[in-house]
């Protein structure tokens, strides 16, 4: 599955599509509507991220809020205004743009559901949702099992339109870790 972009009346859409094979070959079947596009330009850097303070402070972050942190980074740097700790809100041309953190909701002033392109992918409630929810990979080895866990979660990061510097990427490769590992605790002691 992956994001697809269409055009209507000079405005883009974004699609969850899959490839379906048919007797007329391979075929893309929509899944989902994911809201409109908007394309936006960065507005500037935002140092406070990237100062050791900041850092450290991050190193407390379980891996959802990490992500979390990352896409607010992300939006800030597009334009978008803190309303409170977890809503951000960008006027573009006629729309107002609305994010809402706390419930991975993306709505324009009108209710509508909408997606930003920027860097390498899509920042919206389906790309940061998949990025969240990433299942540890069955391997037999450990090497194999660390190696797939870093391809699949380079791949989740670019889709959600994310760029964070190596020390961060580092930083959510070890909290991805440490939930799978606790979620595996809780698991085991249903179990007893």
């Amino acid at each position: 599955m992956f994001i697809r972009i269409k055009k209507h009346n000079r405005l883009e859409y974004a699609y969850v599509v899959m490839n379906v094979w048919t007797s007329k070959g391979t075929r893309q079947k929509s899944l989902k509507y994911l809201g409109r596009v908007f394309s936006l330009e960065k507005k500037g850097f935002d140092n406070k991220y990237y100062n050791e303070e900041h850092y450290k402070k991050l190193k407390n972050f379980e891996f959802k809020e990490l992500i979390v942190e990352l896409v607010k980074k992300e939006l800030i740097k597009l334009g978008f205004k803190t309303q409170n700790s977890k809503d951000l809100t960008l006027k573009y041309n006629d729309v107002v743009l609305n994010v809402d953190l706390e419930n991975l909701s993306f709505k324009t002033s009108k209710g509508k559901n909408f997606v930003i392109r920027t860097n390498e992918g899509f920042i919206c409630k389906e790309t940061i949702n998949n990025l969240m929810s990433m299942k540890p990979p069955i391997k037999e080895t450990e090497e194999e099992k660390r190696l797939a866990t870093m391809k699949n979660l380079v791949k989740n990061v670019l889709e959600a339109g994310l760029k964070p510097d190596d020390r961060m990427f580092l930083l959510l490769y070890e909290k991805l870790n440490e939930s799978w590992v606790k979620n595996e605790k809780i698991q085991n002691n249903k179990e007893v």
